[in-house]
């Protein structure tokens, strides 16, 4: 599996991938995920 969600690149993802938590269906800290605010 990769996580380049919406991105059009791969990026391989590792151990330290999937213990980060998920906002949205996304990694926290990556490109698109916001932490606080309301839904535009």
């Amino acid at each position: 599996m990769y996580a380049g969600k919406h991105t059009g690149q791969s990026v391989l993802v590792d151990r330290s991938h999937a213990t980060r938590p998920s906002v949205n269906g996304r990694r926290a800290g990556r490109p698109g995920t916001r932490t606080l605010g309301a839904a535009a």
